[in-house]
């Protein structure tokens, strides 16, 4: 059911646990007493909710496992080749380290998933004792597939091991069970999804580009985590933009290629008032040359297929400041641009933009190669049931917090399981 953590995995961990003795020991305090202690906080209620709770220790399980396959700090040492303490950075900016996110966000979904619980009668959901053999049956599979070392360090026991499969396996059957009554019709209109391909042209001087590789240099070099966060959450913001085509919903929903337009003629005159007579001259004609060379090459493609458009934009792309790709969107999409989006909008197959669309100091010309992707535009009415599947989901779970049910806190571990065991995790 849950493929083991292996040793590497779990020693890559940054931040690390300690489950503290009770208040009031003794330093002198022998090792079997110490041992019993920090098995007592560990056996009380870190979440509990009506008459159910979950311990300290499964707690303490489920994070570790949560933080062994995170993505943000898999980015990170992926890039870095080596463990950096992302838990105990303010990632965001937030004013809240990582780690301490990271815990919040399973705090949260562990009162969800105990809510669900309490529910499980109303939507008729319920484990068998075959359910509860399987349960048994993967822990102990987890556990052998782990030396001891790792199962320590995860705080992995039985018990742990088996609170967590079982949460979930009730999470999985009441989320169907509630979501169930959701409308799985998505029509083409709602989802359509179009492909493009774009050459942009961006202003650069020779001063700021040089700046701008001497910075990279640095910060590639760099030591200092603040630095080195920075950069690699812009690297993770980038993938996740590449990787997903809609992540919100759109901000403007401006449909017609007039309307685009305007957008661009009203960029361009913002532009204009926020520039002064201190504006850098080489930046000035940076801008105008970008424009100039992106007018150019709309002119040399007007006639061209998608094949010769793919050649000529290949081409450009050898020029410095010049790059191309494709994008895959809809009509609701935030990515790549408002803008883009709306020019683009009710094109037919291999037609191009006939204008330049300037977004800052860049400016695109665009190619619609696929007016409609099937491929795409069903991958897109599947995200579309998954994300009214989650919002009758969050629906009926704010309405058990809104109705007094979701009692869930540290309160009933006590001063010292709550603070030492369950708030000083990084």
């Amino acid at each position: 059911m849950f493929k083991g953590l292996k040793k590497t995995a779990a020693l890559a961990l940054a931040a690390v646990l300690c489950v503290s003795a009770l208040a009031g020991c003794s330093k002198k305090q022998s090792e079997e007493k110490e041992a019993a202690a920090a098995a007592e906080a560990k056996a009380l209620p870190m979440v509990t909710l009506g008459d159910e709770s979950v311990s300290v220790g499964a707690f303490d399980f489920m994070l570790r496992y949560n933080m062994a396959n995170d993505f943000i700090s898999s980015i990170y040492r992926s890039m870095y080749q080596q463990d950096v303490d992302v838990w105990s950075y303010d990632m965001y900016g937030s004013g809240q380290i990582y780690g301490e996110q990271v815990k919040a966000e399973l705090m949260h979904d562990v009162q969800h998933m105990m809510l669900e619980q309490a529910h499980m009668e109303e939507y008729g959901v319920s484990l068998t004792d075959d359910d509860k053999a399987a349960i048994t049956k993967a822990a102990q599979a987890f556990l052998a597939e782990n030396d001891e070392e790792v199962l320590e360090n995860m705080n992995a026991t039985q018990e742990n091991v088996e609170t967590m499969l079982t949460l979930k396996t009730i999470q999985s059957r009441m989320e169907a069970a509630m979501s169930a009554d959701v409308d799985t019709v998505v029509s083409d209109e709602e989802a359509a999804q179009r492909i493009a391909s774009y050459v942009s042209f961006t202003a650069s001087t020779e001063a700021e580009t040089e700046e701008e590789t001497e910075e990279l240099s640095e910060a590639a070099a760099a030591e200092d985590l603040e630095e080195a966060a920075t950069e690699a959450e812009t690297a993770v913001e980038t993938v996740k933009e590449e990787a997903e085509t809609a992540v919100a919903e759109a901000e403007s929903e401006i449909k017609t290629q007039s309307a685009a337009e305007e957008a661009t003629e009203e960029a361009a005159e913002d532009a204009a008032e926020e520039e002064t007579e201190t504006e850098d001259p080489a930046m000035a004609e940076a801008r105008e040359k970008a424009l100039a060379d992106a007018t150019a090459f709309l002119e040399s493609v007007k006639d061209a297929d998608a094949d010769a458009f793919e050649a000529a934009a290949e081409a450009a792309a050898e020029t410095n400041g010049v790059s191309n790709g494709t994008w895959t969107f809809g009509a609701d999409s935030t990515y790549p641009n408002a803008a883009i989006i709306a020019a683009t909008e009710g094109l037919e197959d291999s037609t191009l933009v006939d204008h330049v669309i300037s977004i800052e100091d860049t400016n695109y010309v665009v190619f619609v190669t696929d007016a409609f992707n099937e491929e795409a535009t069903e991958e897109r009415k599947d995200e579309i049931v998954e994300e009214r599947k989650t919002a009758r989901i969050n629906e009926l779970l704010e309405g058990w917090e809104g109705g007094g049910e979701a009692e869930a806190s540290t309160e009933g571990a006590g001063e010292e399981a709550s603070g030492d065991a369950g708030e000083s995790l990084f």
